[in-house]
């Protein structure tokens, strides 16, 4: 054995090992892709907590209800006296005493620290109408924000599933590529040994040449969109975007056609951007109603307690109990015209739900005949996949009984993996409109 020899066998025993020791890549199931989105996509962990904020508020709104309690307290220092003066007679005069006081009676407590505290416990009567009305408010907010969660739930389902269908596509036109790059380059190979008989032209080599560097930049292009997608994968998935995995394949799709009808109706039961057109109807409709009962006065029942610290010229204690009552009479026509506003409002959200019930109408339909699109796209390119086999199968026989030249046996084969690739690329395009229609009739799975 040469030197040169073991200095090569040296040089490949260590990555020999580390071929060895390097784990497999995970196997990534588009079901496992779905789960894994579901508990750690960012975009769906954030409208779970916006739910989370909702509910919180309905508690905030619904704890009005209860009795409330104002606390005010006053310290400091008096900066002058404080002083009551009282005329002679101020409290009457009486046949056996005369006028009390006599004469003039000056009272004075002089500056000095001191406090006043005044607390008021009040019960709403007349504003639990309008409470109530703010927590019907704040419930429709709350069922508006679990919509948009089934939203991007669903939206965050139907990227995932256009992506990994993408994934294989670029996986199978890369396998084509690699294909056609090795069929190409045993192509120049032999056109380069006619070249040097002198049984081919130069530029039947050039043109050898051209394919096999067109086809090794589309291999790369393939090679590095690969890569990318799979870091937008890992993205959706809330993992670390250099994670590697493989994809599983999906069987073959479904022909089964859905009826129209039962799918528009399905999508107007299911659909969460509906839901939220009506939800926004009905919270129109609350707030109008909240907006018209701010004429009703706030009509409460009150207990009043108060008390001075340290000045004797002032009662120590005072408590007074019953009806505490609010009311801006004058408000030069603002809540009409707020009202007003309110109801235009209401009229805003109705039109917009009735638009959104004939947008899903159209895209449901629409998707509909996309899939049917698809369908017939797979069949062709399934038939024309069988027609390049056949082919194929007749070069390799006529070069075996040396009727064709091994030129054309490649070039049959090239057309194969072209076949093949635009097979695929069809089988994963019907996929992908099952999972546009899916997400069109309301289907978070």
């Amino acid at each position: 054995m040469t030197r040169m020899a073991c200095v090569l066998l040296l040089a490949s025993i260590p990555s020999t090992a580390s071929a060895e020791t390097q784990p497999a890549p995970e196997v990534l199931t588009l079901e496992r892709a779905l789960a894994l989105a579901r508990d750690n996509n960012r975009s769906i962990r954030n409208a779970t907590l916006q739910v989370e904020r909702s509910e919180n508020s309905v508690g905030a709104a619904k704890a009005r209800r209860w009795p409330s309690l104002d606390l005010q307290v006053l310290g400091g220092k008096t900066i002058a006296p404080v002083r009551f003066t009282f005329p002679a007679g101020s409290f009457g005069s009486f046949p056996a005493t005369g006028p009390i006081p006599a004469e003039e009676t000056v009272l004075e407590a002089p500056s000095a620290p001191s406090a006043f505290v005044n607390a008021t416990l009040a019960q709403p009567l007349t504003q639990l109408h309008k409470i109530n009305l703010g927590v019907k408010l704040n419930e429709l907010s709350r069922e508006i924000d679990r919509e948009k969660l089934r939203d991007e739930r669903a939206a965050v389902t139907n990227e995932v599933k256009s992506l990994y269908y993408a994934l294989l596509q670029t996986e199978s036109a890369l396998a084509a590529a690699e294909e056609q790059v090795g069929t190409y380059r045993e192509l120049a190979r032999v056109i380069g040994e006619h070249v040097s008989r002198e049984a081919a032209l130069a530029a039947d080599r050039l043109d050898a040449q051209a394919g096999l560097a067109a086809a090794e930049y589309k291999a790369l292009a393939l090679r590095n969109a690969l890569a990318t997608r799979k870091e937008q994968m890992n993205d959706l998935l809330g993992r670390e975007l250099t994670l590697d995995f493989a994809l599983a394949p999906v069987p073959d799709a479904s022909l089964e056609e859905a009826d129209l009808a039962a799918a528009v109706t399905h999508a107007l039961e299911h659909r969460p951007d509906l839901a939220q057109a009506r939800l926004q109807v009905d919270q129109a409709d609350a707030d109008r109603r909240l907006k018209k009962a701010d004429s009703i006065p706030d009509l409460s029942l009150a207990l009043t307690y108060f008390t001075f610290a340290n000045v004797d010229l002032m009662p120590r204690n005072v408590a007074q109990v019953g009806l505490q009552l609010k009311w801006q009479p004058l408000d030069w026509g603002r809540r009409g015209k707020e009202l007003a506003e309110k109801t235009l409002q209401l009229e805003q959200a109705r039109n917009a739900a009735h638009e959104a019930e004939e947008r899903v109408r159209i895209d449901v339909a629409s998707r509909q005949r996309k899939l049917r699109e698809a369908r017939l796209l797979l069949e062709a390119n399934r038939l024309a996949r069988d027609s390049a086999r056949e082919k194929l199968r007749v070069v390799s026989e006529k070069h075996k009984q040396e009727a064709a030249l091994l030129r054309d046996v490649l070039s049959a084969q090239a057309a194969l993996g072209d076949a093949e690739a635009q097979y695929q690329q069809a089988l994963v395009g019907l996929w992908m409109a099952k999972a546009d229609l899916e997400k069109a009739i309301g289907e978070e799975q």
